[in-house]
């Protein structure tokens, strides 16, 4: 069995695709799990796993995912996660992507309701300036 089959947070120390030793469940939500990894190929850096759940798994559906892959790769902008490599697993795709410390914005937000009005805008003008980057580069989120 894989760090994959059951969905769930049991799979400490799996290692995915030769390369990822999974730590812990940071996350499941309605798009999938995301996991903690270290990289074992680039000096136990902390990467983020995410399997998408409930992505079909026909032939059409897989190349539109890895497509879009090939385009997210690619970006690098400050409030931009990056994309750092994809894979399959089992015939079911999975991405790494960039781990950042801090914690998702809406447990932030949970976490601090006293949140400035200045905060607020910034961080809004960074998704504005993200979404800004991505769009110039013909990807539409």
């Amino acid at each position: 069995m894989n760090a994959f089959d059951q969905h769930t947070d049991t799979h400490q120390g799996s290692v995915v695709s030769g390369r990822y030793r999974i730590d812990r469940l940071l996350g499941r939500g309605g798009m999938g799990m995301v996991y903690l990894a270290k990289d074992e190929r680039a000096f136990s850096r902390s990467v983020v796993i995410k399997l998408p759940l409930d992505l079909p798994q026909d032939p059409q559906s897989l190349e539109r995912f890895y497509r879009e892959c090939e385009q997210l790769i690619n970006l690098n902008h400050p409030h931009i996660v990056q994309l750092l490599d994809m894979g399959q697993l089992n015939n079911k795709p999975f991405l790494v992507m960039q781990y950042l410390s801090g914690g998702d914005l809406t447990r932030r937000m949970e976490n601090n309701s006293a949140l400035s009005e200045r905060q607020i805008l910034n961080w809004f003008s960074e998704i504005a300036e993200a979404l800004d980057y991505i769009h110039a580069r013909n990807i539409i989120h």
